[in-house]
């Protein structure tokens, strides 16, 4: 979801973002990834690591970064943060379907033309109520 939520965030905000593989890794995630312990990391940064002569090296220092650009940082990763929040998985506290007439969320009368599309909505929302990403 990590990944999908970012590629989302960048592609809608920010659509000349670059996205590379994770076999072109080479950062922290490889760790955080690997086999037993599968972490849902994701990486941002402004500038690829490895892609400036100053990466981890002694001359790696907050003067390469600009106060623009870290505020363009920070204003992404809270869109990202915020979309993950606003993601909700809900799960019907029932078993089956509910008999929806008998709490006046649905004609009591079950036919087609009595389904508007509020009722249909409402139908299919609990029919993947499941507490699951689908």
């Amino acid at each position: 979801m990590a990944d999908r939520v970012t590629h989302q965030v960048l592609k809608h905000h920010y659509p000349q973002y670059s996205s590379y593989s994770l076999t072109e890794r080479g950062s922290d995630e490889r760790q955080y990834c690997s086999p037993g312990v599968e972490l849902p990391v994701v990486v941002i940064s402004r500038t690829k690591y490895g892609t400036y002569p100053e990466y981890h090296t002694s001359l790696d220092n907050l003067d390469l970064i600009s106060p623009s650009g870290l505020e363009g940082g920070y204003s992404v990763v809270k869109k990202i943060i915020r979309t993950l929040e606003r993601n909700a998985f809900y799960r019907s506290t029932v078993s089956c379907e509910p008999q929806y007439s008998k709490r006046g969320l649905c004609p009591n009368l079950s036919t087609i033309d009595q389904y508007d599309k509020t009722v249909v909505n409402r139908v299919n929302f609990i029919a993947y109520a499941n507490g699951k990403e689908i």
